[in-house]
């Protein structure tokens, strides 16, 4: 409904009631709570009514807006045969603009649509370049178990009745909070981690494997899923508290996977290999998620995942720019294969011709920087060959 708006609505009996009884009507939020003033409400309050021993009769009244909100409207009864009312509620949405519902709903599905793209550029990377080099493994590991975990908690609540079941006993009063475009984005994401998966095997990676740390922090997020699930199986906890378990896993990578990906660019000096693309549509994905919470924020008078998103996105896209260049974004490898090298050994410098600098390179197998500078191997001194970059 509108604010100002004012619409009829009827309460029906299928049958003719036993006893008399009167009915009034019940205010509750969306959390199950009763209001606990009628100055909160989003609609003005309405009436009882009375019904007839032996009548069925209908009731017709109007609902009369008063501020923007949400309301679950249901019924009591004087009659202590009349049982499970506290089931039956119609949910009233008051928002100020229609068209600002309309904006709320076309945000939504822009930065769904956005963030499904993202994981596309990475991908096409990745085949034009026949190397992963430069996109952090730590940070595909962690997607793998967040979107796992993320799937699990989709396809319990989206499919299963028994799950279903103890969520309504939990939440009487809401809806399955897991929509078709929840499970694809869940779905979608896995396979795409997947894939990514696929062309670390077969592409060219360096030196770059999987950290210790990631490894230690992986093993302590599948023990906490696997305990999670055996205390589900053994009736120690029931299906729905696994898949919030399985939920804070997910919103655990969505914290921290951002992260070992900030340190290979540290590390490397360089963001050649991680998709910009990736960043954008990431960025505009979390851009659109946190408008779309202050639409429905002002038009309803009713944000986790976005702003950190949006911080990490912010500081990766920095040094994407920084270390790349502003005028000249292209970029060429060299390579250069030298035996017995200890691990974290200087073996060459990359040398700004314009600027004067040099950055020190250690054991990776390809040295990279803009076309307007110099590898050099070895130490940096008069007569040494140099390998330019074109």
């Amino acid at each position: 409904m509108v604010l100002g708006e004012v619409k009829r609505f009827s309460v029906e009996f299928r049958e003719p009631l036993p006893n008399r009884s009167i009915f009034t009507f019940t205010y509750r939020n969306s959390a199950g709570a009763h209001f606990n003033a009628t100055d909160k409400l989003p609609i003005k309050p309405l009436g009882s009514f009375t019904v007839e021993s032996g009548s069925n009769k209908s009731y017709q009244m109007s609902i009369f807006t008063s501020k923007p909100g949400t309301v679950e409207l249901g019924l009591a009864s004087t009659d202590i045969n009349i049982t499970h009312l506290e089931y039956l509620h119609a949910r009233i949405n008051v928002c100020r603009q229609k068209s600002l519902s309309i904006l709320q709903q076309i945000v939504g599905w822009a930065y769904f649509l956005a963030w499904t793209l993202s994981f596309y550029p990475q991908v096409i990377l990745n085949c034009q370049r026949k190397s992963v080099t430069g996109l952090s493994f730590d940070f595909i590991v962690f997607n793998v178990i967040g979107f796992a975990c993320y799937s699990a908690f989709n396809i319990g609540l989206y499919f299963v009745p028994r799950i279903q079941a103890q969520y309504f006993a939990r939440h009487p009063l809401s809806v399955i909070p897991v929509a078709i475009n929840d499970l694809f984005f869940s779905l979608h994401g896995l396979a795409m981690m997947l894939v990514l998966i696929v062309q670390c095997l077969f592409f060219e990676r360096g030196s770059q494997r999987v950290s210790k740390t990631c490894i230690t922090i992986s093993c302590l997020m599948l023990l906490f899923v696997l305990t999670s699930t055996l205390l589900a199986a053994a009736d120690v906890v029931n299906w729905l508290t696994a898949l919030y378990l399985y939920s804070y896993v997910k919103l655990f990578v969505t914290l921290v996977k951002y992260f070992p990906q900030l340190i290979l660019n540290c590390r490397r000096r360089s963001c050649v290999g991680w998709s910009l693309g990736n960043f954008i549509l990431d960025f505009i994905g979390g851009v659109l998620s946190i408008v779309q919470m202050f639409i429905t924020a002002y038009n309803c008078v009713a944000a986790s995942r976005s702003s950190c998103a949006i911080s990490e996105l912010c500081h990766i896209h920095t040094t994407h720019t920084i270390e790349r260049g502003i005028h000249d974004r292209r970029s060429v490898e060299v390579s250069w294969n030298v035996p017995a090298l200890r691990e974290g050994a200087v073996v060459g410098y990359v040398v700004d011709m314009k600027g004067g600098g040099k950055k020190d390179f250690g054991c990776p197998n390809k040295m990279q920087g803009p076309n307007y500078c110099t590898a050099v191997i070895g130490d940096l001194q008069p007569g040494v060959n140099s390998t330019g970059m074109s």
